[in-house]
């Protein structure tokens, strides 16, 4: 229908400013206006830009505006001489705001209104060359000045904007110094190519959802997503709950609408996804409505997915501080049943040996028997010693510092030990002490090291627990001994990494939450 009214306006506008038989000036006017129009009507059709098809249908109208100059009465030749050149602004609009044709400041809202105000008032003769090319090239330097402004991802729509308001400042600084009879058909040439850069430059709309879900993954939020696109900033989003309540995406109720806003209930196959407050012009068409719901549905589903996983690594990570505190707990009992029988047993049999050693005065060859056995009878006892400290957690309560010293203490390398005095839970604090203890065993076993730096430091929200060492590197990040202490750092919420460090040597971290979930 708009293209039908454009084409009987185009044929009524030639009739009244050509004669039929000068087909050199009408034909060419008549195919400019009609193809402006059309570009309007066809970038409507596939999807472009709202702005940009407005714009591009108002121009190819207002084209035909001038062609009734000579129209009776004289008020309607009036109009048509005055406005003669007013097909210009809806171009230069498009060209400076392109492709939305919508303004993004109010520097730029004031630049259009004066193409506005320019094109439309009797005072300002537009076919004066100089004046025409001087308002181009000063529209073309707005063009210039957004697009070095733009943000990244618009620099392609300034260009192209940038370009049509290029080929006007040509079209006005060439068509005036062509011959007369080359003039006309240039003139209309001109103006019909910018209309057709500009619709060439304008890509077809993604889809509301489409967009709506692409945004939602920069501005984090459904919500702000919407938001946007729809531009309504007060827009509110409930997500339907097994209660027959909507919360958004912080759990808060969305309750309906007030009285300058509007409620809709987005329905599926399933029933409610969910209820969004909006502006009242909003959401007025079907496929709207559709694509939103569409959006929240997918939305919900995320948000869901999200919790169960959420909900599901907080199990494992639950069963498995279960798991390492049920293993520890088995430790500390083995430890003691060494403390209780085993070593006292040794302990007897050392004052045996001892006793027997007295008795076999002058017997030289069992001397050396006992002696031997003795002998073999401490290293063991050392050795179990050492086994039943490892199995045990020393009391690290209020003790930190000082428990991690005595673990260092004695060791056949330089130690540098810096290490804050916390206050935090005993499995916070044993966590700390495996750590320190699995990393300077690795050194002590491994890396040939001749210096050991031990620290733990915080800030408000973290623990960091860091043994490094400049021997010859290249611990095994997938090792046993390291594998089940990134077990028990992860399930505390932190995490465990080994890496090369600079200048040689091994640097094992553990980033540690200050607040640890029983």
């Amino acid at each position: 229908m708009l293209a039908a009214g454009a084409a009987a306006l185009g044929i009524a506008a030639e009739s009244q400013g050509f004669a039929w038989s000068d087909t050199r000036s009408w034909v060419p006017d008549l195919l400019a206006g009609w193809g402006l129009a059309r570009l309007g009507v066809a970038a409507a059709a596939t999807g472009r830009p709202r702005g940009s098809s407005v714009l591009l249908f108002v121009s190819g109208v207002a084209w035909f505006i001038g062609d009734f100059h000579s129209t009776a009465p004289d008020w309607i030749g009036s109009f048509g001489s005055h406005l003669s050149w007013v097909f210009l602004a809806p171009l230069i609009q498009l060209a400076l705001a392109y492709p939305s044709g919508r303004p993004g400041s109010r520097a730029m809202w004031a630049v259009v209104a004066a193409v506005w105000l320019t094109t439309a008032t009797p005072w300002i003769d537009w076919n004066d060359d100089t004046a025409l090319a001087a308002a181009m090239s000063a529209f073309a330097i707005a063009g210039t000045a957004r697009a070095v402004r733009a943000p990244r991802e618009g620099v392609r729509d300034a260009i192209i904007g940038l370009g049509g308001l290029i080929l006007l400042v040509l079209w006005a600084l060439v068509v005036p110094r062509l011959t007369l009879s080359v003039r006309p058909i240039a003139f209309d040439a001109g103006a019909a190519l910018v209309g057709a850069w500009l619709y060439a430059g304008t890509r077809r709309r993604a889809g509301l959802a489409e967009r709506a879900i692409e945004l939602e993954e920069s501005t984090g939020t459904l919500r702000g997503a919407l938001a946007e696109v729809l531009g309504d900033p007060q827009l509110q989003i409930g997500f339907a709950t097994e209660g027959a309540a909507f919360v958004d995406d912080l759990g808060k109720l969305v309750a309906p609408a007030s009285a300058n806003r509007r409620t809709t209930e987005l329905l599926d196959a399933s029933g409610a996804v969910g209820r969004i407050v909006h502006a009242p012009q909003l959401l007025a068409s079907a496929p709207d409505r559709e694509a939103v719901t569409v959006a929240v549905a997918l939305a919900s589903t995320r948000a869901r997915m999200r919790r169960v996983l959420r909900e599901r690594t907080e199990d494992i990570a639950r069963s498995t501080l279960r798991l390492i505190r049920a293993g520890d707990d088995e430790r500390l009992r083995l430890s003691a049943r060494l403390e209780a029988g085993v070593h006292p047993h040794l302990d007897e049999a050392a004052l045996l040996l001892a006793r027997a050693r007295e008795a076999a005065t002058n017997h030289a060859v069992l001397e050396a028997a006992i002696d031997h056995a003795a002998a073999q009878l401490r290293r063991s006892q050392s050795e179990l010693a050492a086994f039943a400290k490892g199995l045990g957690v020393p009391a690290l309560v209020g003790r930190l510092p000082s428990a991690i010293s005595e673990l260092v203490d004695g060791l056949p390398f330089e130690v540098e030990l810096r290490v804050a005095d916390l206050d935090c839970p005993s499995e916070l604090a044993a966590t700390i002490w495996f750590v320190c203890s699995e990393g300077v065993s690795n050194v002590l076993k491994h890396a040939s090291a001749s210096r050991v730096v031990v620290q733990v430091v915080t800030d408000a929200n973290e623990i960091a627990v860091v043994v490094e060492d400049d021997g010859k590197g290249g611990a095994d990040a997938d090792g046993s001994g390291l594998g089940g202490l990134r077990d028990r750092v992860t399930a505390l919420g932190g995490s465990l990494s080994v890496e090369p460090r600079p200048g040689g040597g091994t640097r094992l971290v553990a980033a540690l939450p200050q607040a640890v979930t029983a």
